[in-house]
């Protein structure tokens, strides 16, 4: 049986915060299973090593296997005029990890009948004005540009989705996300930062973003909410999300 492992950390790397979910197959399968080697120990000196090298200020870590954390850490600061540490509540912007979110939504209704993924996007968006071959499956696999579905291009018509979303259901993206993710899954610390008071609400709660240039700045955060960014979470919060997947 493969054993799937999710791991999650933010880091603060050159121009702004990136949030990374790395879905891994078993990483030490090729060592020894020796009772005196420490995995999580030589991981933890990878991840100090990682911190150092591009001057991250806050990182937090959790790996998840099934449905039991395996590891988590939490390192650095999350505002470095405050010397504020980084703790398991601590918020981060996940940028475009948003987008699974809108993806488990795109499915969740296709297996309900409201929507079908080969429905051109000209259906719901004639605004667009993208070919009428372009589908909504090409927009989720990032497949829309050149010949559809022949060739991987990472691309902003991601963002189209939610408008697609809003189409189908009558309703706003952030209700949907809301409605049918983030409210049964319990996801406390996971909401839309749409706006400077959502921002300022969340006051400590938030890590601070900062840019490297041969020395730590203080950055800014990216408002607004589409179904390619835009959501903030907590490690905790989407290994819950991960493993609601499952089930």
């Amino acid at each position: 049986e493969v054993k799937r492992l999710c791991i999650s950390f933010t880091v603060f790397i050159d121009m702004k915060p990136f949030f990374f979910l790395f879905f891994l197959f078993p990483l030490f399968a090729g060592v020894a299973q020796s009772p005196s080697y420490d995995k999580s120990g030589f991981f933890e000196i990878e991840l100090q090593s990682l911190r150092a090298y591009f001057h991250i200020p806050g990182l937090a870590v959790l790996v998840q296997k099934d449905d039991k954390i395996i590891y988590e850490n939490y390192m650095g600061f999350a505002d470095l005029e405050t010397n504020r540490s980084v703790d398991a509540q601590t918020v981060f912007p996940i940028m475009s990890l948003s987008k699974t979110f809108a993806s488990t939504l795109c499915l969740q209704m296709a297996d309900e009948g409201i929507l079908d993924l080969g429905t051109s996007i000209q259906t719901w968006l004639p605004e667009s004005k993208l070919p009428s071959s372009v589908t909504l499956q090409h927009l989720l696999s990032h497949t829309s540009e050149g010949v559809p579905g022949t060739t991987f291009n990472y691309s902003s018509r991601y963002s189209l989705i939610s408008s697609v979303l809003e189409k189908v259901s009558g309703k706003p993206y952030e209700e949907i996300l809301q409605e049918r993710i983030i409210t049964p899954l319990g996801l406390s610390h996971t909401l839309p930062l749409v706006n400077q008071q959502i921002i300022d609400s969340l006051g400590s709660s938030l890590a601070s973003p900062y840019y490297f240039y041969g020395k730590t700045e203080k950055g800014h955060f990216d408002t607004g909410l589409s179904a390619a960014s835009g959501l903030s979470s907590t490690p905790r919060d989407l290994a819950t999300f991960l493993q609601g997947l499952d089930e």
